[in-house]
């Protein structure tokens, strides 16, 4: 079978390689060049396929997923999937999000296109990408303080809390891992309209605690790596000072346009610098005390939900 005929199979105008273009002088180069550029569109071919292969496994995946009984899908994933799950979740966001996907890439076509036979292609990590793009430049203006205990918009006042009851927990001997309650959850999930792309500070279980698109554990080291789109961060409380380092993280990662919406838990330790640095952006103050998951009892200190991006 020759190119041409191969090109025809897979759906590809050969005409549009532009076989009779003028040549370089040397017979066997231009043969080269033109051998080249058939394997080029042969290579935009399968990309164009492999999204929409991944989309229609993603579906599959989260049909799956609905008839799984509770707490056994990663089981189900390592039993049944020949793919990690950090695959199977790549996967299963671009389907979940597929309309998305296609609005937006549908705005530049210049670019890339979403039919499979276009010449130019979506990547899987370029669609994943589109899921990060904020709708409008991320606007980060000083906002009031929502305080959801009595329900009210506090502007511009102090606002005054119990001190903690017993040891706080940045101290050196509490627990660094204070896993994030699912209630907190869904409200992260429903504010950003699916899964985080980011979870800088990933406990490294697995399945993970927070479903996000990556995650950085301890060992990787999240404040060490760029961060990009919409991030979700309940950062180690523990030892003292390490929150503020991934506050001024998260600001320098916000000021440098990789990530457009962040919603961060921290305790509300309203004495702290990290704290006077965020105090300008919208907060909700958690009525009573969290109990975090794997704990039987509630957390020795109040909690407050930051919200940093454009849709506060």
């Amino acid at each position: 079978m020759n190119d041409e005929s191969i090109l025809t199979l897979v759906g590809v105008d050969a005409t549009a390689l532009e076989l009779d273009a003028p040549t370089t002088g040397d017979p066997q180069v231009d043969l080269y060049f033109e051998q080249a550029n058939t394997q080029l569109h042969l290579a935009a071919q399968a990309a164009g396929q492999m999204l929409f292969a991944a989309r229609d496994c993603g579906r599959l995946l989260l049909k799956a997923k609905e008839r799984c009984p509770h707490g056994q899908w990663t089981q189900w994933l390592q039993e049944h999937f020949h793919a990690g799950p950090r695959q199977a979740q790549k996967y299963m966001k671009i389907a979940f999000h597929w309309e998305e996907i296609a609005a937006k890439a549908g705005r530049d076509q210049a670019h890339f296109d979403l039919k499979p036979t276009s010449g130019s292609f979506l990547s899987l990590n370029g669609a994943i990408t589109l899921l990060s793009e904020p709708e409008q430049a991320p606007q980060l203006p000083p906002a009031p303080i929502v305080d959801f205990v009595e329900g009210e918009i506090v502007e511009e006042e102090e606002l005054e809390l119990e001190p903690p009851k017993g040891p706080r927990l940045d101290n050196p001997n509490a627990s660094n891992e204070h896993y994030t309650p699912d209630s907190v959850l869904a409200a992260v999930y429903e504010c950003f309209g699916g899964m985080p792309d980011l979870d800088p500070c990933s406990d490294g279980g697995f399945p993970p605690n927070v479903n996000a698109g990556s995650h950085f554990t301890g060992e990787q080291d999240g404040l060490s790596h760029d961060w990009f789109g919409r991030v979700f961060m309940n950062p180690p409380y523990n030892p003292s000072g390490t929150i503020g380092k991934w506050v001024e993280k998260l600001l320098d990662e916000i000021r440098a346009d990789r990530v457009h919406q962040a919603i961060l838990l921290v305790p509300a330790y309203t004495d702290t610098g990290w704290w006077a640095a965020l105090r300008d952006y919208p907060v909700c103050l958690v009525k009573g005390r969290l109990t975090f998951k794997g704990n039987e009892d509630a957390a020795r200190f109040p909690s407050a939900i930051f919200y940093l991006g454009h849709n506060a």
